[in-house]
Parts: structure tokens; sequence; C-alpha cells
């Protein structure tokens, strides 16, 4: 009986985990000034000290209330950063914010991600 409870469960979990993310919002970012980031979502999924809710968040009271069965392909449009961060100046501040933020709190005694610009928006991808 548990077989078949992963069997199931397994393809809903699978369709909200891309394995790499293309961040290319061209709605927003209109013209660009860096190229899109390639973002490797699969190592994040990874990583022990990383929850789901540490990225994606809906804040009602100063409280995330996301709950990450949440997190499906069917709610895509309503997970995107860009759902609520609409403007450039937001989105790019919240991206700038979660990711950077989050390395530079993991830099301490651990490995981190990138920091600097380059290291995220590649020429050439």
């Amino acid at each position: 009986m548990a077989t078949l409870v992963i069997m199931i469960a397994a393809p809903q979990l699978l369709t909200a985990q891309s394995e790499t993310i293309l961040i290319n919002n061209k709605s927003v970012f209109k013209k660009e000034n860096r190229p899109a980031v390639s973002f490797a979502h699969i190592n994040h999924m990874d990583l022990e000290d990383v929850s789901c809710t540490d990225c994606h968040h809906r804040y009602e009271n100063g409280e995330n209330v996301l709950d990450p069965d949440e997190l499906t392909e069917e709610n895509i449009s309503t997970i995107v950063c860009s759902s609520c961060h609409k403007k450039k100046s937001e989105l790019e501040k919240a991206y700038h914010h979660r990711c950077i933020g989050c390395h530079d709190n993991l830099k301490k005694g651990k490995t981190a991600g990138p920091r600097m610009c380059g290291e995220c928006h590649k020429k050439n991808q």
C-alpha cells in the first residue's frame, strides 16, 4: 500500500519543481540591462537548510502563510514572484533580496551561491 501512495503522490510533486528555471520576465523587464538568469531550482531543493517557503511566500499580517502544497503547476500564475511584485523595481528588488540575501547569510561558514551580478546574469547562456 505504501508503494501505491508514493506512485500517486510523486507525479504531483514532480510537476511543481522544474530542474532549471529561466528567470526572464519580459512583461516586466521590457528592456534587458543584463542577461536572463538560469536558476538551478533542483539544487536549491536539495539544500538541507532551505525550505520552499524561504523563497516562495505570501504574507498576511507580516507572516508567511503560504502552504508548500500550493506550489504546483496549476497554481503557477499565483506563486511566481511577478504575481505580486508587478513593477520592474519591485520585482528586481525581490529577486535580489531573496537570492543575494540568502547567499550572504549562507556564506558565514558555509559554501554560498553567487552574489555578484555577472555570476547570475551570465552572457551567452
